[in-house]
């Protein structure tokens, strides 16, 4: 329950925006969100926000799935509801990472805290990378900005997925107690490992040049 939901559904939804069914995983996704918040909730105030904005997005991408079975592909309306959308997913993800940061900060947790401080970061930059394009006409520079704004979605999407899963290994709420150690997400746990070694050199060698 609580953060390991939340990781299943935070991937199915922003993974999945990637590959073709994206249509479909956002609804998917949002909804395993949802439930997951539902505990969290009770848990951290902060949350509340993050339901919300989950509840708006879960109903423009249900709006979306519609006009895409039926095939609305030319309406405006259809670009619009596809556009509130990744504003949606994007502030959402914003407003996860928000919350983890206080509940982070008040555990002492400050890895969790550095990643989710990041993550905003990345965040934010591809939230204005994504309104600037909105107005860009040169092809050239789409060209260019899309490529830039790509990363940063998949720099975003990994980050968040990280700081999540973090959020499963160390914050056990109430019934949350036999999910804790099991080898379960093997690999993402090793590149977990792996960026927290990173982070720790990065550290030392800080200290270092002090």
């Amino acid at each position: 329950m609580g953060f390991g939901v939340l990781f299943i559904g935070f991937f199915l939804a922003y993974a999945g925006s990637f590959t073709p069914l994206a249509v479909f995983t956002y609804i998917l996704g949002t909804g395993v969100i949802l439930y997951s918040l539902k505990k969290l909730i009770f848990e951290n105030k902060l949350f509340l926000c993050s339901a919300i904005l989950a509840v708006l997005l879960e109903l423009v991408s249900m709006a979306y799935l519609i006009m895409y079975v039926f095939g609305f592909h030319g309406v405006k309306i259809f670009n619009i509801l596809l556009t509130v959308q990744s504003i949606l997913a994007t502030v959402l993800a914003a407003s996860l990472s928000a919350a983890i940061i206080v509940i982070s900060k008040s555990l002492a947790l400050t890895k969790i805290q550095a990643k989710s401080t990041v993550d905003i970061a990345f965040i934010a930059l591809y939230l204005v990378s994504s309104l600037i394009l909105s107005f860009v006409k040169s092809e050239a520079v789409l060209a260019r900005l899309g490529l830039v704004s790509f990363i940063l979605k998949i720099l975003y999407v990994a980050l968040s997925l990280f700081v999540i899963f973090n959020c499963y290994m160390r914050i056990c709420y109430e019934g949350d107690e036999n999910m804790q150690g099991k080898n379960s997400f093997a690999p993402f746990r090793y590149l977990n490992d792996k960026l927290n070694d990173a982070m720790d050199k990065g550290k030392d060698k800080k200290g270092k040049k002090k």
